[in-house]
Formats: structure tokens, sequence, C-alpha cells
């Protein structure tokens, strides 16, 4: 029996060995995909963000021991030390938050307007996070911003931030936003 377990060892390896092997270049990279292949520069960013103007209230519930909050649209002064995402947003902002707590689950949607020539392109994107009591009435939510050109000089790039909020209130009546973050335009 240990023969017929060490010969069926054996045959399987080589097996293995006859199947790997091939003509085909092995490199990673053929010749025909080399002409794909972009290069990519990321050029990095700060900014601070903070509401000015409520434009729709959307909904805000209490349901079940939880704030159900939906679709409040809100104009914010969305500051960077890149003039390239520095101008005003707009965004969608939902969430689902504990009563007692006042901590849960944010997300929504955003468009940035630079204030810079453009070509009149904008940013549209998304975000989400979890927001965390820090404080007897402040929450801190880091997000995950994502976010892509359309139209003009911004069109095909993209950026990724990671903006921490600092929120008053359950339901938030005011926040400050600070992030760090890149743009990732092909530099061909």
């Amino acid at each position: 029996m240990k023969k017929t377990k060490y010969f069926f060892v054996l045959f399987a390896f080589v097996g293995l060995l006859l199947v790997s092997c091939s003509d085909e270049p092995q490199s990673p990279v053929t010749p025909t995909d080399q002409g794909l292949l972009q290069k990519v520069i990321l050029t990095y960013f700060t900014s601070s963000d903070y509401p000015i103007q409520i434009l729709d209230p959307g909904t805000v519930e209490l349901q079940n021991g939880h704030w159900i909050i939906r679709k409040i649209v809100v104009k914010e002064l969305f500051n960077s030390d890149n003039s390239l995402v520095a101008g005003i947003m707009i965004h969608s902002l939902s969430a689902t938050l504990d009563f007692n707590t006042g901590e849960g689950h944010v997300w929504g949607s955003f468009t940035i307007t630079p204030t810079a020539n453009v070509g009149g392109g904008v940013w549209e994107g998304t975000y989400n996070g979890q927001r965390t009591r820090t404080g007897e009435s402040e929450w801190e939510i880091p997000l995950d911003v994502v976010g892509h050109g359309k139209g003009g000089t911004l069109q095909s790039m993209q950026i990724r931030s990671i903006t921490v909020i600092t929120a008053y209130d359950t339901p938030p009546t005011w926040w400050t936003g600070e992030g760090e973050g890149y743009i990732q335009s092909n530099g061909n």
C-alpha cells in the first residue's frame, strides 16, 4: 500500500510538471501588452470642508431606536491646497444612527465644481464611513472618498481620500472635515 501511495504522488507531481510546461513566454507582459501600459501620476492634496447651506432637508425619522436620515442635500465650501479640487461641493447625505449613542453608518454622493478653470469639468463620487462618539455631543466619521473627473481637464482623472468629519449633535447640526488624498491621472 505504501508503494502505491508513493507511486501515485510521484505520478501526480510529474503530471503537474508536464501540464505547466508551455512554449509561451512566462513574462507578465508580452510585447502586445506593452502598448497598454500607461504612466500614472499621483498628485497629493489636503482638504477641509464645512457646510454653508442646506439645499434640501431630505427626511429624518426615528424608527425602531434609530435615526433614519436620507438624502439631505448640502452645499459645502471645499478648500484644498490643490486648485483642481478646491471649490463648491454639493452632496447628498444619508445615515442610520443609533438613537442612544448617535453612532452608525454614514454614506452619500457628491459633486465638486472647482473654482479653477478646468474647462467645465467636475468631480463626481461617493463616500461612506462609520460614525463614532468622541464626546458629549461630538462624533468622528472617517470617510472613504472616491471620485471621478467628468468633462474638461478632469476627464478620466480619479480622486481618493480619507476625510475625517467631526460632527455635532444627532441628527448632525454642524460639522467640519479634514482630509488627505490624491488625484490619479494618466501621464501619457
